[in-house]
């Protein structure tokens, strides 16, 4: 069975999930203090999150578990790169699509890795580096599904640099916030 989300709801995740990968990379810095990575993910941001949870956990039959590892590194393994007619052809049938359809191991992973987040930003303590490492991975594995599943959605493809965690003054971002108002 396969569970559709929306255009909207995707480029939504897409961005959020860029952003939280980028800011645990960060994260990952020495000197990078959990304070003030918390003080970042404010209210607000946290909000975003359980949206997101809520959206990609209303339509998991099951209560969702940890998945391993290895499951998710076979699960990112399995996505198929985009085909001859899906490059040739890309512009034209993703502007026309509107509902795309992603397997349950696949939001399960995306509704794991928010939860993870979500429970790790309520710790006093700042998590080691491996956990830091394998939740940017899980990020970064969440933003390749919707990609993949997605190919060529101009939302995506077109994004703008999304603000992260402790980015370089210089850089013009986006907020994400910006973009769940724009939606709701």
């Amino acid at each position: 069975m396969n569970i559709p989300l929306h255009r909207k709801e995707i480029v939504q995740l897409f961005r959020l999930f860029s952003e939280a990968e980028r800011s645990v990379h960060r994260l990952l810095d020495p000197s990078a203090p959990w304070p003030e990575f918390q003080h970042y993910y404010s209210m607000r941001k946290r909000a975003s999150l359980r949206r997101a949870l809520e959206l990609l956990t209303k339509h998991l039959y099951h209560p969702f578990q940890e998945i391993s590892p290895d499951q998710k590194e076979q699960m990112v393994k399995a996505l198929q790169p985009p085909g001859l007619f899906r490059i040739l052809f890309r512009s034209w049938l993703a502007r026309w699509k509107s509902l795309w359809h992603f397997s349950i191991p696949e939001v399960h992973c995306m509704a794991w890795t928010v939860h993870t987040v979500l429970d790790c930003l309520e710790n006093p303590n700042k998590p080691g580096s491996d956990f830091l490492i394998s939740l940017r991975k899980d990020f970064f594995a969440c933003a390749t599904i919707l990609e993949y599943r997605c190919f060529s959605m101009r939302e995506i493809v077109q994004s703008p640099p999304i603000a992260h965690f402790r980015q370089s003054a210089w850089v013009k971002t986006v907020p994400v916030e910006d973009f769940f108002d724009e939606a709701a």
